[in-house]
């Protein structure tokens, strides 16, 4: 789980959104959730996972240590789902 205290500093961020009026500041609200989500990912793997996968930051292009590999794939696979969704009901 997420700690409690990143949990309630997304809240907090999340209600910017209410407050936003431009897409550019969406994308900010999005970012620091982001962060705070990546930042809490070392107390989220624990035991021994935490001694085999080690968390230092986000990496993409080139996944720099296991976590961003599999989180990679993860997010290939999902966008992968979402296109099919998408092209299913009509939208091209």
């Amino acid at each position: 789980k997420l700690t409690q205290h990143a949990l309630q500093h997304m809240a907090e961020i999340r209600r910017g959104l209410d407050r936003a009026s431009t897409l550019d500041e969406v994308r900010g609200i999005e970012g620091a959730v982001a962060q705070l989500y990546f930042q809490a990912w070392d107390g989220l793997i624990r035991g021994e996972l935490g001694r085999t996968f080690t968390w230092e930051r986000r990496s993409r292009r080139p996944a720099m240590d296991p976590v961003n590999a599999m989180l990679n794939f993860l997010y290939a696979c999902l966008t992968r789902e979402i296109a099919q969704m998408l092209h299913r009901v009509g939208f091209d």
